[in-house]
């Protein structure tokens, strides 16, 4: 059995994305007879003609319709040609949900998180930072003018990048912060990090790591050099300000 492809324009498809249907089911009307070759739990793409923008299950197949859940955005080539009117059977799988354009090369990505994982990887200025990690999301990958109000509101939820992102630098520290600054601010600030390291010095050790595995010695020397760790696990960074005098202080005025 085969996902189904259609085309329609971008103003037609948006109409079916789950934040601005108000029914609870979308359908695809006008076929002449039932389709013998997809069935309920199959995909249905929509496409502008040029590339994919949104999908979703089908639920229902009958005689002159298909019943399927509302829309929700996606950026992704389309596996075949469309028909200009109808529907062409397809696999989904054939193509990444999301393809993008980094340093002149196309990269394809099957779900967010491989997306996520491989802008961090390609573009090292987004691991220091969380704003233009989602800028590309929105406007590289899922193609959208965040002027438009409309199209502003089909991004990918900025919350959901922010876990992603922390999942792959902090639990797994791959593609950690290059600035150490930001790399002690994420680890003050994620409330789930303590289940992956034993304390900040253990993130720091495995972020040193990491870079020297990839062979960027210069970076992990800049993250290393940046803070000093005594026998007890506190620390000082390379201005000078020692986390235990810190703590004491704090200890003295309450």
């Amino acid at each position: 059995m085969k996902d189904v492809l259609v085309q329609e324009s971008r103003e037609d498809i948006k109409g079916k994305l789950a934040p601005n249907f108000d029914g609870r089911f979308c359908y695809f009307r006008g076929l002449d007879g039932k389709p013998e070759r997809t069935k309920p739990g199959k995909k249905i793409l929509y496409s502008t003609g040029q590339r994919v923008i949104a999908e979703s299950t089908i639920i229902e197949v009958e005689e002159d319709y298909l019943r399927f859940d509302p829309l929700t955005p996606v950026s992704r080539p389309n596996p075949a040609s469309p028909k200009a009117k109808g529907l062409r059977y397809v696999d989904a799988g054939d193509c990444g949900k999301y393809d993008i354009k980094i340093m002149g090369i196309e990269h394809s990505y099957r779900n967010t998180h491989k997306l996520v994982r491989g802008i961090l990887e390609k573009r090292p200025q987004a691991r220091n930072d969380r704003d233009l990690l989602k800028h590309i999301i929105w406007t590289k990958a899922q193609d959208l003018d965040l002027n438009d109000s409309s199209e502003f509101q089909e991004r990918i939820e900025p919350g959901y990048i922010h876990n992603v992102a922390n999942q792959i630098q902090l639990q797994n520290c791959a593609y950690p912060p290059t600035d150490p600054e930001t790399l002690r601010s994420m680890f003050k600030h994620s409330s789930k990090v303590n289940r992956h390291f034993q304390d900040f010095e253990d993130y720091v050790t495995s972020a040193v790591q990491f870079y020297d595995r990839e062979d960027m010695g210069g970076v992990a020397k800049k993250i290393n050099s940046a803070f000093s760790f005594s026998s007890s696990s506190s620390f000082s960074d390379s201005a000078g300000i020692d986390m235990e005098e810190v703590k004491e202080k704090i200890r003295q005025t309450v």
